[in-house]
């Protein structure tokens, strides 16, 4: 199982212990549990990072004026 906090886990006192409490509940019941990170940490929330990714590859299929890039 994987969790994917939003990013301020690294900065957040209370977000790293929400972390550290999944985790310790997960092996508990024989769960392993492996964190999903980003490189941009300016993206805090998966949504964020997934919206980006998105918007990314529509730069790569549109260039600025609209057109189709072939």
């Amino acid at each position: 199982m994987a969790e994917a906090f939003d990013m301020d886990k690294y900065t957040n006192l209370h977000v790293a212990k929400a972390v550290e409490n999944l985790k310790e509940k997960a092996i508990t019941h024989g769960i392993e549990m492996k964190s999903v990170t980003w490189e941009n940490k300016d993206l805090k929330g998966i949504d964020d990072y997934f919206l980006w990714r998105w918007q990314q590859k529509q730069k790569a299929v549109y260039d600025i004026s609209g057109s189709v890039a072939v």
